[in-house]
């Protein structure tokens, strides 16, 4: 058997022994009465905040510098950051706050995001 004809064979088998059940991860929960397909796990002290490019990141980079937060990324192709807010920090005050900085487009929390299982067919 030619090396080519061997990963061709092994590929697809690595790539399913990735897909397996997550129920040993997550426990069976009870079931939902929501109708949304997505259910946030986790909330982070995480912002993730947007701005407008013509009006640049300095206004956005003094606030945050001032607000007492730290920058954790910088999405180049999006012009938005996140930052990672001190401990305690109410999430939507700090969301509205960074909402007023001039430039500023959106600041929304960071969640982590899990499909629910009922609709997803997992289990």
């Amino acid at each position: 058997m030619k090396k080519r004809d061997l990963i061709y064979t092994a590929l697809p088998a690595f790539m399913l022994a990735a897909c397996t059940s997550t129920g040993i991860l997550y426990p069976k929960r009870q079931p939902h009465s929501s109708s949304s397909p997505l259910e946030t796990i986790e909330a982070t002290n995480t912002l993730i905040i947007f701005y407008d490019s013509e009006m640049g990141s300095e206004r956005l980079m003094n606030a945050v510098r001032e607000y007492g937060a730290k920058i954790v990324y910088e999405y180049r192709n999006f012009n938005g950051i996140a930052i990672k807010l001190p401990n305690g920090t109410d999430m939507e005050k700090a969301a509205s706050h960074f909402r007023t900085v001039k430039g500023v487009l959106s600041a929304e929390a960071d969640r982590r995001m899990q499909l629910h299982s009922e609709h997803n067919g997992l289990r």
